[in-house]
């Protein structure tokens, strides 16, 4: 199984009626642990792959994800469930533009409104635009589906943001018509669209992609993926201004012999900045953990390689209560997640073996102290939830 970017080489709000209902976002330093443990491991066949999960202020779930049917036509798709991981209480939503839309990333907004960005196919013009889409808490429609990017251009939508200011801010990658190279895409907008404050490409010298943002308070750091003129793939960090200008001195690129990336960027209490990918120079492969400082350097011990003789890759990095990181991914073909200390060093690993090809898309720590997993067996949608200890069972 690849991550769809490999081929690049190729949701506090006070009830309103806005909403719908109560709904408040968790942070990582909500947890507090205490009380019983809800576990479960479980498939939707409905419904494919989950990409993103987010946590809800009833101990349930919202995930977005991407359905296939037998022709192949995808659909974006939001699935709310209670703490138990059912969906009978919560809602069972598909969303389309296309006839090929695909989920990437979702947000909590403060208002309590979700936001999905993703890629969506564009038929017309034979190219693909940035899927957008906002909901209120119950899954309706409040703006659109519908298409960002620019024209004649190739735009996907990879990672979503809100700001302090109450905004967005999109990053991903646009294929300049003008010279045939992918370029980090940036959008700061409204959330209902009204207002535009920039939608650019970010210059640069090579193939370059943005998988994830985050807001600094002098500007934005992007965490992605550069292709060198010799083809070999780097982990890439890019800071920029408030209008989404590159710094001086910036990308930064991390890696070696062979292929690194960077998917996800988290911001730590201390204002760290944490990148997670994968990289392939440290023998067969192993997720990427890397801790930069104001400048873009990497702070020792940082870059690590996190995984043994297997082949692991690190594809969603979140915040764990403690001040470790939380690693959601894949090895070999089974789903995995680790949990590492601030320093990076493995405090727990866990592989969930079954029948076909399965992988961790996403995951974080809950409130009860335990983890939810999100992403894909055989193509539907698989479900985790464990104990602080990783367990099921």
């Amino acid at each position: 199984m690849k991550y769809p970017m490999q081929s690049f080489r190729l949701f506090i709000a006070c009830c309103t009626l806005l909403t719908g209902c109560d709904l408040e976002r968790i942070e990582p330093g909500n947890i507090v642990g205490g009380g019983p443990v809800t576990k479960f491991e479980k498939t939707f066949d409905d419904w494919g792959a989950g990409r993103r999960v987010r946590q809800l202020s009833d101990g349930g779930y919202m995930i977005a994800g991407t359905r296939y049917d037998a022709s192949f036509k995808s659909d974006v798709f939001l699935v709310r469930t209670d703490a138990n991981g059912l969906t009978t209480s919560g809602f069972e939503r598909a969303y389309s533009d296309s006839d090929a839309d695909i989920a990437e990333d979702v947000i909590q907004l403060s208002d309590g409104t979700f936001v999905i960005v993703g890629s969506t196919y564009n038929a017309a013009a034979g190219n693909s635009d940035v899927f957008y889409l906002r909901t209120k808490a119950n899954g309706d429609p409040l703006t659109g589906p519908v298409r960002l990017g620019f024209n004649n251009s190739n735009d996907v939508g990879l990672g979503v943001e809100e700001l302090t200011d109450g905004n967005i801010l999109i990053t991903g990658y646009s294929i300049n018509p003008s010279t045939g190279s992918s370029e980090v895409y940036l959008a700061k907008k409204s959330p209902d669209l009204a207002v535009n404050f920039f939608e650019l490409r970010v210059p640069g010298a090579d193939e370059e992609v943005g998988f994830d943002v985050v807001q600094l308070t002098d500007g934005y750091a992007v965490a992605g993926q550069v292709s060198s003129s010799g083809g070999t793939l780097n982990a890439l960090y890019l800071k920029t201004d408030l209008n989404g200008v590159k710094l001086a001195g910036f990308p930064k690129t991390f890696g070696g012999s062979s292929d690194e990336n960077a998917y996800s960027i988290v911001k730590t209490a201390s204002n760290q900045l944490v990148l997670c990918g994968t990289t392939f120079s440290q023998g067969g492969g192993d997720a990427y953990l890397i801790k930069v400082d104001e400048n873009g350097n990497a702070v020792s011990p940082f870059p690590l390689g996190i995984g043994d003789a297997q082949l692991e890759r690190g594809y969603e990095l979140s915040l764990a209560s403690d001040g470790g990181f939380v690693i959601a991914g894949q090895k070999n073909m089974d789903a995995w997640f680790v949990k590492t200390d601030a320093n990076g060093t493995v405090r727990l690993n866990k592989s969930f073996v079954l029948n076909g090809d399965q992988a961790f898309w996403s995951g974080r720590q809950t409130t009860d102290g335990g983890y939810i997993m999100v992403g894909e067996k055989s193509g539907i949608l698989y479900m985790v939830k464990t104990d602080k200890d990783g367990n099921v069972n």
